[in-house]
């Protein structure tokens, strides 16, 4: 004898379908909450990462600043050592006109000097041969 399903039976297994339906839909639901709730973790830490990053960002000025500064101040020390060479170099270079103008003296001198005794002697020897070459 072959029973037929009763009514009772087949509602209970309509109602298992359903069921099975909404917790298939549920688990859909639950895979992208899971998946959301992974992507707001990532996007979480990515976001503190990038918050660091502008942190460090914002120091740079800061820090460019300060080395901005050290290179003014060693500039401005160098300028004040160049300007302490260029000083002593001219302090040298007018030494050394001043030794120069004495050289340039101190020769024409010299030479004034040699000039009147060469003239001198040249005069003296033009008498002495004028007087012992002169027909008497």
């Amino acid at each position: 004898m072959k029973s037929k399903p009763s009514s009772s039976t087949s509602i209970s297994t309509a109602k298992i379908n359903v069921a099975l339906q909404y917790l298939a839909k549920m688990n859909g639901k639950l895979d992208v909450v899971t998946i959301s709730i992974t992507l707001v973790s990532d996007l979480m830490t990515k976001l503190t990462t990038m918050g660091e990053h502008v942190d460090s960002l914002k120091d740079l000025p800061l820090v460019a600043h300060f080395k901005i500064d050290n290179v003014k101040d060693v500039t401005k020390e160098t300028s004040a050592d160049v300007a302490c060479i260029r000083l002593r170099l001219d302090q040298i270079l007018k030494e050394a006109i001043k030794i120069a103008a004495k050289v340039q003296a101190s020769s024409k001198a010299i030479s004034t000097s040699l000039s009147s005794r060469f003239e001198e002697m040249s005069t003296a020897i033009v008498n002495t041969l004028t007087y012992f070459l002169c027909p008497r």
